[in-house]
């Protein structure tokens, strides 16, 4: 019993390999904000922070940059760098493949001096950031395209996005069923290009129109979709 209660009482610690500090008034002062993490595609963050130099009137030669660290949002990981000295004149950069939707990311930050002698502590962690993912109504839907990963096209290029990189971070999907070989189609499409060209506005970025063809021929299908400017799915997964 002894043996389990002591057990238990280990799973209430946490363990980190680097020691803490205590960061006195006069360094506290020094800290920069802890960075705004904000969604920027999928699988993708942009950091945002305020330019360190104006907050204490330094000279812009006196810092060579900003270090970067972020760690999974899990008690006990540690501490990564993925920026050792980026640019003092950014005050913005965009983190990639970040993998984990369940427990998301932090992040901090802290300038760097080029006098090598002066360091200062990092900011306060971010807020944790969970990456942005498909909703299951969706790839419920869209579960019948056969590519690995399942993709659609882009236009222009033809190019294949997948169904996450395309489709993330739109709050509304719409679902355009046409044909080349219809007249009062091909009499619409362009006043919807129009809308979604213009009329969008800053609503665009949480708008997607998706063409589902209901041509014939592949031939059809691409004189038609090379007039838009949105996705489209694949010819050959129609028969889904």
């Amino acid at each position: 019993q002894q043996q389990q209660q002591q057990q238990q009482d280990s799973l209430r610690w946490i363990s980190h390999d680097t020691p803490f500090f205590l960061t006195s008034t006069h360094d506290q002062k020094k800290k920069m904000d802890a960075p705004i993490i904000t969604s920027s595609g999928y699988q993708a963050a942009l950091l945002s922070w305020k330019d360190y130099t104006s907050k204490l009137k330094l000279k812009e030669e006196e810092v060579a940059g900003y270090e970067i660290q972020m760690r999974e949002n899990k008690g006990g990981t540690p501490w990564s760098t993925i920026a050792s000295c980026l640019s003092h004149s950014s005050t913005q950069v965009r983190k990639k493949n970040l993998t984990s939707h369940t427990n998301g990311y932090q992040f901090r930050i802290r300038p760097v001096y080029k006098n090598t002698t002066i360091t200062l502590p990092f900011s306060a962690p971010s807020e944790a950031f969970v990456p942005s993912t498909l909703s299951t109504n969706l790839l419920h839907f869209f579960r019948h395209l056969q590519n690995n990963p399942p993709s659609l096209l882009s236009n222009p290029g033809r190019k294949r996005l997948s169904l996450q990189e395309a489709l993330i971070d739109k709050e509304f999907v719409l679902l355009y069923i046409s044909a080349h070989w219809c007249g009062p189609c091909r009499s619409y499409t362009p006043q919807l290009i129009q809308y979604y060209n213009n009329s969008l506005g800053k609503e665009a970025q949480n708008v997607e129109v998706v063409f589902c063809s209901a041509d014939h021929d592949e031939t059809g299908f691409w004189m038609y979709y090379n007039t838009m400017p949105w996705l489209a799915v694949p010819f050959e997964e129609e028969g889904g």
